[in-house]
């Protein structure tokens, strides 16, 4: 049996599969429109997975979202420094 890559953020705050997806796609500069076609869900629905995660997690904004994304790996640093890096990786 194959057990999926569950983030270590995602057990510690008791995310849902489906809000750890969501979260992951945030990070990667997603609308709420994308995801939602992406995943085959209503707009409605991935914006209740957003507010969901952004109160377990204590994020008050996109903006934080986002940087929480960053930090627990589920989106690339965005800035030129850790561009190069990775380039040269």
């Amino acid at each position: 049996m194959i057990v999926p890559f569950v983030p270590p953020i995602a057990k510690n705050h008791n995310l849902t599969a489906r809000e750890t997806e969501v979260f992951g796609w945030l990070g990667q500069a997603k609308t709420v429109a994308d995801i939602a076609t992406i995943l085959g869900l209503s707009p409605k629905t991935v914006v209740a997975h957003v507010s969901n995660l952004m109160r377990k997690l204590c994020l008050y904004n996109r903006a934080e979202v986002v940087l929480a994304a960053i930090e627990y790996g589920f989106a690339p640093c965005p800035c030129a420094y850790h561009r190069r890096l990775a380039v040269a990786a």
